[in-house]
């Protein structure tokens, strides 16, 4: 058997067993409502028939998304979603572990991998979503790039196929991967080789531009005004992007409150010239706009500092090719300098420390192999660090893994709260029900949602059925129902919407609390309304 093919084998054997071992002991969730939406849509948990119509335009494009609904459609005791995100994480895991058996001894390997593992995978296995799923196959992708492979070609076009499957994941994430990877792909590079490598990655990008056209183009034909949907979401990704404008400020106009924490999306109310002069006018001086949070500052190390560690381990541990250090050193600088600019300008997404670091350090890790031979004293000391952050990613695993356990549990409750009264429609007011807490084990047709409204069935445009089933005309008729119930914070101005749009009185009335805040209805009253200003 070719050299290839074994290492091949024993990636696919080490890592099925890694697999096998940890995820029967995996509280999973997928941590965002995006995923669980997607889900929903896919296997038809909403009360709608199963559908690939996701209305994402940057994520899981439709051809994949085509396949899980037919699946959902087969059977629906099974979370193929789920299944689809792990064979990712799965593939993207035998080529990191492919890549140091070539690079090193077998056991330099698997120590190697086994740091990666536990310090990255395995936080990853925990959280389960698309954005991680294209994470994991760029990485992958990216790390086939490297080195000076016999078949550079057969590599490079393994690599091409795997950055367009991780394309209909997500797209965006993919972008600031490919820039930190940039040092280790083209400097130090012969130029045959550093060719290849660009073209490699133009034809990917312009594979991904033709494919998300593609998609856009589907969702067009079968979603009645997908186009002015997506441009009002893309004005409100700016708000969501822009962390210098949550919460809402004393003193800003009452509508500003209802934008910001209201589920509903209505265009004639607030139309997309009205959130872009809004944006614009509470978007702040520069000067305060580049005051640095020095608590987010000292969290951000505090929550990734097990991810820098591993990250330094490595830098020491390779850095002795210096062609290696110079790489790793500009990719960390890379880093560094869009961490700082997201930190005082945007915000910084869950995902992008974890990811960043992660890929620097496979890079660093199969680079590795390229420095001259460690003297025995160096080879404990390094060994003994490695071992003591694989048992600090582990405890972080275990710690992470039990509070899933209780989030999971939040979400039953919430849900079994719900379905008891399936005659009353629950809406969701600032994504306080904890539906991002939905275990990635569980099939969805164990909890159907069919008396369940959350931000993104407005946003998509996606709630008129479930009115209809409960006999809502539309939105502005609300208080006029006794079945409606907001779940979480109080919004008062969501009682001064409908007091402008109705031009009747209403009141908020609170019927419980619970952890996520309250349980509350707003109807019309015989009160005289307040006057608040049009927006």
């Amino acid at each position: 058997m070719k050299l290839s093919n074994r290492l091949r084998i024993q990636a696919a054997g080490i890592n099925l067993l890694l697999f096998c071992l940890l995820l029967p002991f995996c509280h999973s969730l997928y941590n965002t409502n995006e995923d669980v939406f997607a889900l929903y849509y896919l296997s038809g948990g909403f009360g709608a028939p199963p559908t690939a119509l996701l209305h994402y335009n940057y994520g899981l494009h439709p051809l994949p998304g085509l396949l899980l609904k037919q699946l959902f459609l087969l059977t629906g005791s099974i979370n193929w979603y789920t299944l689809l995100l792990y064979g990712a994480h799965y593939t993207a895991c035998c080529i990191f572990l492919y890549r140091l058996l070539q690079q090193h001894r077998p056991l330099t390997a698997y120590l190697l991998y086994l740091l990666i593992f536990s310090c990255f995978v395995s936080i990853n296995l925990l959280t389960p979503n698309f954005s991680n799923a294209a994470i994991a196959l760029g990485s992958g992708a990216l790390l086939l790039l490297t080195g000076q492979p016999a078949k550079p070609r057969k590599n490079a076009a393994t690599a091409l196929a795997l950055l367009l499957i991780a394309a209909c994941f997500r797209i965006h994430v993919l972008v600031p991967l490919v820039v930190i990877a940039l040092p280790f792909l083209l400097l130090y590079t012969p130029a045959r080789m550093r060719w290849l490598r660009i073209g490699t990655l133009a034809l990917a990008a312009g594979g991904i531009i033709l494919m998300n056209q593609w998609h856009q183009g589907y969702y067009r034909a079968h979603i009645s005004g997908w186009q002015q949907e997506e441009d009002y979401r893309q004005q409100n990704y700016a708000f969501y992007n822009d962390h210098t404008l949550r919460p809402p400020a004393p003193g800003q106009p009452w509508y500003v409150e209802y934008y910001l924490r209201s589920p509903f999306v209505d265009t004639a109310f607030l139309s997309t010239q009205k959130l872009q002069e809004m944006y614009h006018s509470l978007n702040g001086s520069r000067e305060t706009r580049l005051s640095f949070n020095r608590e987010a500052g000292y969290w951000l190390l505090i929550n990734n500092r097990v991810y820098f560690l591993a990250l330094l381990l490595l830098v020491l541990y390779a850095g002795r090719h210096k062609k290696t250090l110079a790489q790793g050193s500009l990719a960390i600088a890379l880093l560094l300098a869009a961490t700082v600019y997201l930190l005082l300008f945007r915000k910084i997404p869950g995902y992008w420390l974890i990811s960043c670091c992660w890929l620097i350090s496979l890079f660093l890790a199969v680079s590795a192999g390229a420095a001259s031979p460690l003297s025995c004293r160096l080879r404990w000391l390094y060994g003994t660090g490695a071992l003591l952050l694989i048992s600090w990613g582990l405890l972080r695993w275990q710690k992470t893994n039990r509070q899933q356990q209780e989030s999971i549990s939040a979400f039953k409750t919430a849900y079994a709260r719900i379905s008891r009264q399936p005659g009353t429609l629950f809406i969701s007011v600032t994504d306080r029900f904890p539906l991002q807490y939905f275990g990635a084990f569980d099939p969805p047709r164990n909890y159907p949602l069919l008396n369940f409204l959350g931000a993104e069935h407005f946003m998509h445009n996606n709630y008129r059925n479930t009115y209809a089933r409960f006999g809502i005309a539309d939105t502005q008729a609300i208080p006029g129902h006794t079945n409606v119930i907001f779940w979480g914070q109080q919004v008062p101005a969501l009682a001064d919407y409908f007091r402008i749009r109705t031009h009747r009185p209403v009141q908020l009335t609170v019927i419980d609390s619970i952890p996520q805040g309250y349980l509350y209805h707003i109807r019309f009253s015989t009160t005289q309304p307040s006057t608040n200003p049009q927006p």
